[in-house]
């Protein structure tokens, strides 16, 4: 991308006009912070065009601009399309920030270190809350082979977690405590079923680990 940018923005001081590549390129440094006037001698259909190219998988181009065009506003100076869009996408990109500062976790890679009485992004808590369902799906549906898992033996119980537990990494600590809360039914059988999920998508994967190492979050949505 640097090669890209340096390759094809105009010098300031240029007495040429500004091309497609270079005017997209400085509207990308402009994204960043760099500020600089941009002069132009494209259409205004040209300029359209272009950002269709390169940003139509972006954003909605076409919702950006006016819908009514007269022979005058299509000849008019291209910059002012440029501006526009690029206050649009600041504007969300401020929104979405505003937003992510409302919550403490907003990663999925920070729900491991979750603690009670820190908020979680709604996106996450749906996610969380699938994970749940399907825990709880497992159970219902296989009652009697969790019947049986609670007739064994403190022995044969560890056997059948460590059997389960071949998707994602458990902690020592956590061990240690299942084994020190072996005969909980409430908590070997929600380990299990959590174990028991298809795990192979990195994001579920992730969800699956932090619930099962986070014993804070495992019982607030599992629990």
């Amino acid at each position: 991308m640097n090669d890209l940018l340096s390759s094809r923005i105009n010098s300031p001081d240029s007495p040429h006009p500004e091309t497609v590549n270079s005017m997209f390129s400085k509207m990308m440094l402009q994204m960043t912070g760099f500020r600089e006037s941009v002069k132009s001698n494209l259409s205004y259909e040209e300029v359209v065009a272009i950002l269709r190219e390169h940003l139509g998988g972006l954003c909605d181009i076409d919702s950006l601009l006016d819908k009514k065009t007269n022979k005058q506003e299509v000849d008019a100076d291209a910059n002012a399309l440029f501006e526009k869009l690029l206050k649009e996408l600041e504007d969300e990109r401020e929104a979405e920030r505003v937003e992510m500062e409302q919550y403490t976790i907003t990663d999925i890679d920070e729900l491991i270190v979750w603690k009670v009485g820190q908020t979680i992004h709604p996106a996450l808590e749906d996610s969380l809350t699938k994970v749940r369902v399907f825990v709880e799906q497992i159970l219902e549906n296989d009652k009697e082979s969790f019947e049986e898992f609670q007739d064994k033996s403190a022995k044969d119980k560890m056997k059948v977690l460590i059997y389960f537990n071949k998707q994602f990494y458990i902690h020592k600590k956590v061990w240690d405590e299942l084994s020190e809360n072996i005969h909980d039914p409430l908590l070997t059988n929600k380990m299990i079923g959590l174990m028991r999920i298809d795990a192979s998508g990195l994001n579920i994967n992730k969800l699956c680990k932090a619930l099962a190492n986070n014993r804070d979050l495992f019982n607030a949505y599992l629990g």
